[in-house]
């Protein structure tokens, strides 16, 4: 310790590690007592993040303002971790890299990417955030490509961040054949909800037939999504989804979905309930979707509760809903649906598990520009139904430990469910909600079958299975899943191929496998 020069002269195995998180270790520092200004040979700096700084030599300077740089020649920088004798999976090398402190940027200097030890690329200057900056304004990696139909296509994006809460994306696409497109991504977090918005404007090139044309139109798509908690329990999502053409976001790889959903929907959970009241509108970009033909569904209000335990053990599952779905062209519909069901599980002596279910559904239709498919005469005007059900489910798990640290599990389940027949009066209603169906293992022991309301699977069945699981020490769980179901008479409500149309269904199932905490 020079007391008269103020200054610090350490040799051999070096170590400082600054109130930031930062550690240094050198071979031979000189520095100033206030470790404001010194220099330091062959040094290596780990950041907060264990990114790495090396250099044959590094010069420190605070300025009078307190910033402070660090200036490391013959110097490389990567995030990657480094094993001994071993290149690091990518680094950047330079002539020179300043970290400034205050800034927290890295400034290179005659810069070269390595991968693997093999330089890629060359900058002449370069910069970037250092690691404790998880948000910087600048320009991101560009992107290249070709495409027979829009040639060569280059990205350009560039990101903003605009506050702490908010950032915006702006990427250029350009492209030899097809236009130039500008596309975005607007982000903004509020303290109760966010908001995403990606959209694009451009002017493209038209398709005649199957090739690229000369003629240029403006086109466009915007895709926003925003969620708001507006009381600790009520909230809002909105989700805007729309296009200029039904081919525009297949063909320059902005997505490849068949339908567009734009919904606004306002939720209340509370602790016995759920309320919602939801719209929706479509754009189909299939070929075969007609936009006249396309569904509005305004409004969809919805209402299920829970109540709690009576004298009996037994508890209330109420169910309400109502919807209005209507075309500019075809079928109207309007529906009330009202659900009642008691529950009373039981839980017996060794294990099993026996839940006894009745209770009533019914739904009123106002429907018009309907034809029955069945009679092919039309079928306008209200009708409706009731379909009472009652079903009785036993499950009942058995564990077997073994001397190894393994367990074994063997779930055999079994239900029988009464109702009528539900194929009387199926055809008098249009079949909007329930058209999608796969019988599974998911509504194998679902007494209703159906994801909507506008099919209800009815009829007298028994629906079985076995489930076996195996669950080790050994950061390894599984197990296996068989189920099928009998039904007493045929049911034409479930179509040929839905694996309910015979009286014996197929067979379902599922294998299902985790390994530690990285393969499901």
């Amino acid at each position: 310790y020079d007391q008269q020069q103020k200054t610090v002269q350490a040799i051999g195995a070096i170590k400082l590690v600054e109130a930031s998180g930062e550690t240094l270790y050198a071979n031979d520092v000189t520095i100033s007592d206030d470790l404001k200004q010194g220099f330091i040979d062959q040094v290596t700096i780990y950041l907060q993040d264990k990114s790495r700084l090396q250099a044959a030599k590094a010069e420190r300077k605070t300025q009078a303002a307190g910033t402070t740089t660090n200036k490391l020649t013959d110097a490389a920088f990567t995030p990657c971790k480094v094993c001994a004798g071993e290149s690091p999976l990518w680094e950047i090398k330079a002539d020179e890299i300043v970290h400034d402190e205050a800034e927290k940027t890295l400034t290179y200097k005659d810069a070269t990417l390595e991968v693997l030890g093999t330089p890629v690329f060359y900058w002449p200057y370069f910069r970037h955030g250092d690691p404790t900056i998880k948000r910087e304004s600048g320009l991101l990696p560009p992107s290249f490509g070709t495409s027979s139909d829009r040639g060569a296509i280059v990205q350009l994006p560039y990101y903003y961040a605009i506050s702490d809460y908010q950032d915006i994306t702006l990427k250029p696409i350009l492209m030899s054949r097809a236009g130039q497109i500008g596309a975005l991504q607007y982000r903004n977090r509020f303290e109760r909800g966010f908001i995403n918005l990606n959209g694009s404007i451009g002017r493209v090139t038209q398709i005649t037939d199957s090739r690229p044309g000369t003629d240029k139109s403006s086109e466009g798509h915007i895709d926003a999504y925003g969620l708001f908690d507006l009381t600790d329990t009520w909230r809002t999502r909105i989700d805007l989804q729309r296009t200029s053409d039904r081919n525009y976001l297949r063909r320059f790889d902005f997505s490849n979905v068949d339908i567009l959903t734009s919904d606004v929907i306002f939720e209340r959970f509370a602790s016995r309930s759920y309320a919602a009241a939801k719209g929706y509108v479509f754009q189909g970009l299939r070929d075969t979707d007609i936009a006249a033909q396309t569904p509005k569904v305004l409004p969809e209000l919805s209402y299920s509760a829970i109540t709690r335990p009576d004298s009996l053990g037994g508890y209330w599952q109420l169910d309400a809903s109502s919807l209005s779905l209507s075309r500019v062209e075809g079928v109207d519909s309007r529906r009330v649906s009202l659900g009642a069901n008691w529950v009373k599980p039981t839980y017996l002596q060794g294990g099993g598990l026996l839940t006894f279910t009745a209770g009533l559904d019914g739904d009123v239709y106002d429907v018009s520009d309907y034809t029955d498919p069945g009679t092919g005469q039309p079928a306008d005007g209200k009708t409706g139904r009731i379909v009472p059900q009652a079903s009785l489910k036993y499950e009942h798990p058995f564990v077997r430990q073994t001397q190894n640290g393994w367990q074994q599990m063997i779930t055999p389940t079994a239900q029988l469910v009464v109702s009528p027949n539900a194929n009387n009066s199926i055809d008098a209603v249009p079949n909007e909600d329930a058209q999608v169906f796969q019988f599974d293992q998911v509504n194998l022991f679902m007494p209703g079958r159906f994801g909507g309301q506008d099919r209800r699977g009815g009829g007298t069945h028994l629906d079985y299975g076995m489930r076996f699981g195996l669950y080790g020490a050994e950061n390894f769980s599984g197990d296996v899943f068989l189920g099928q179901s009998f039904n007493m008479q045929r049911q034409q409500v479930f179509t040929v191929g839905s694996g309910l149309s015979e009286q014996q269904s197929d067979y379902v199932g599922e294998i299902h496998g985790e390994y530690a905490d990285f393969l499901d």
